[in-house]
């Protein structure tokens, strides 16, 4: 499925994705979160994020290169301990725990440069 074809139905139905922080937060208007809405979302996590993923990458979020193995160690290392945790602790498969991962360090790494350091 096309990832944004995803999102634009969501909205027509009047279903909105946002990201905070690495969680997905669903806004319905008008109660248009049904049952089956639900579930899909649900289902399509992986979808949902790399969305959200391809657009921080684009916009460069982070100073990271699309390509993970051309991050710093550091960084890569984030990734990796991060990815595991939120695999197995929060029980995400591990295509969803990396997409995660990932939104993660990056946002990170836009503080860390944000703050100077």
């Amino acid at each position: 499925m096309n990832r944004y074809l995803l999102l634009g139905e969501l909205g027509k139905a009047g279903v909105f994705v946002e990201l905070k922080g690495i969680e997905l937060r669903v806004v319905s208007l008008g109660g248009a979160l049904t049952d089956e809405l639900s579930l899909r979302i649900e289902h399509d996590q992986p979808v949902i994020y790399r969305c959200f993923l391809d657009e921080m990458r684009e916009a460069n979020i982070g100073g990271l290169a699309p390509d993970r193995a051309r991050w710093p160690e550091d960084a890569r290392e984030a990734f990796e301990e991060r990815a595991a945790i939120i695999e197995f602790d929060a029980g995400k498969d591990r295509e969803t725990a990396e997409l995660m991962a990932e939104i993660s360090v990056r946002l990170y790494w836009a503080d860390r440069r944000e703050l100077g350091s």
